[in-house]
């Protein structure tokens, strides 16, 4: 299993290296496709937008499949126990 820190480590460093790929890609990628300037300023923003909600989708479904892994599958969709006989 993997540490809290670690996965964090893991997703911020996963999300730097997108960020700069994203970047480049909204300022040299797209105006040659689609002949749309953007400014840097504005490509900067959006794509830090974009980075930041990936950035905690990651940790979060990160999280969740090590949380997964340390229970057996059949504590997961265990029902609790109905009151009535």
């Amino acid at each position: 299993m993997q540490s809290r820190t670690m996965s964090i480590v893991e997703v911020v460093t996963s999300k730097c290296v997108g960020f700069l790929v994203a970047l480049a890609v909204t300022l040299w990628v797209v105006p040659a496709i689609w002949g749309v300037t953007v400014g840097a300023e504005s490509a900067v923003f959006v794509t830090g937008i974009y980075t930041a909600v990936a950035l905690v989708r990651s940790y979060l479904f990160r999280r969740l499949f090590n949380w997964l892994a340390e229970k057996p599958i059949r504590d997961c969709f265990r029902q609790t126990p109905s009151i009535l006989p």
